[in-house]
């Protein structure tokens, strides 16, 4: 049985988005993010098939919305690195940027589009343009 972990939330449009990491053994494919309803609980599927989901970012611009999802690793127990997918639907495909090295939160500045990605094991800043 492998449980799924909530890492990380935003408050977004009334709604909060939630990732999800898929506990030990870590399989690539069962991350996820949803949305999840604050007033009644609902929790409604939004990004499915991600590897180890550690952050969602829902960015509005132009008058749709789109999704930056960070993930610490493709592949948690190979070692692999981590990757940040923008996503223009929830159904996809991602754009990614890869490889980051423990990515583990992100932040957009709305004025500039630049991103910036902070990693747990190296305690670098990551800044990302244009996203």
């Amino acid at each position: 049985m492998i449980e799924a972990v909530p890492d990380s939330v935003r408050a977004y449009n009334g709604q909060l988005y939630v990732t999800l990491l898929r506990g030990f053994p870590f399989v690539p494919g069962l991350g996820a993010a949803v949305i999840v309803d604050p007033l009644t609980g609902a929790v409604s599927p939004l990004i499915s098939g991600l590897a180890s989901a550690i952050d969602i970012l829902p960015v509005k611009t132009k008058g749709a919305t789109s999704y930056l999802t960070l993930e610490i690793s493709t592949d948690f127990l190979a070692g692999n690195p981590g990757r940040l997918q923008s996503f223009a639907t929830p159904a996809g495909p991602g754009v990614t940027c890869e490889p980051l090295i423990g990515p583990s939160n992100m932040v957009r500045d709305d004025k500039t589009g630049t991103l910036y990605i902070t990693s747990i094991f190296t305690g670098a800043i990551i800044q990302v343009s244009g996203q």
